[in-house]
């Protein structure tokens, strides 16, 4: 016969033992999965943070981009394509027969590209009145897309008539986009 301490002994024996294989075959391998999903959590909470930030960015880099995109819009008006250029020297002819202004040289020059635009340089020699050309340069200036004079040079004519008193020579550069 087994006496109570050797029967409480075996049971506690048996009770620890259980306790154990339970902890083994069910408590441990959790503990192991838990940790492994947890880190796998925490990569992706990692990755979903810099989405996140990402995410962010895009919507400031679209908003940027918008705004130029708009403006860039708004400017094209004033560029015209390669293939509004001879309506816009007629343009400048149509000012020039307004104005008074008779022209001595009309010669377009070398094209310059550039990034996202051509400059279209033409050289101009007028003979006028003073005040011809300003109403001229008035005229190139009202025109809806940008034209750039620059390299003026004015002088008195050399025989002046009664209308042509001054003699102007510059460079009227025409901004077109490239499409």
């Amino acid at each position: 016969m087994m006496t109570r301490t050797r029967r409480i002994l075996i049971s506690s024996v048996l009770v620890i033992l259980i306790f154990v294989l339970f902890y083994n075959f069910s408590i441990s391998p959790k503990r192991v999965r838990i940790s492994e999903l947890t880190q796998q959590h925490q990569k992706v909470a990692e990755v979903f943070a810099n989405s996140r930030a990402y995410i962010d960015k895009y919507k400031d880099v679209k908003t940027a981009y918008d705004s130029i995109f708009a403006v860039w819009e708004k400017l094209g008006k004033y560029l015209p394509e390669e293939e509004e250029m001879p309506e816009l020297l007629t343009s400048i002819s149509d000012a020039s027969k307004k104005s008074g202004v008779e022209f001595i040289l009309f010669k377009p020059m070398t094209l310059v590209p550039r990034d996202f635009y051509q400059e279209n340089p033409i050289q101009i020699k007028i003979t006028c009145g003073y005040h011809e050309l300003g109403w001229f340069l008035s005229k190139v200036a009202e025109l809806p897309r940008l034209v750039n004079v620059a390299a003026f040079n004015l002088t008195q004519a050399k025989e002046p008539s009664s209308d042509a008193t001054v003699n102007a020579e510059f460079v009227a550069t025409v901004y077109t986009t490239k499409r």
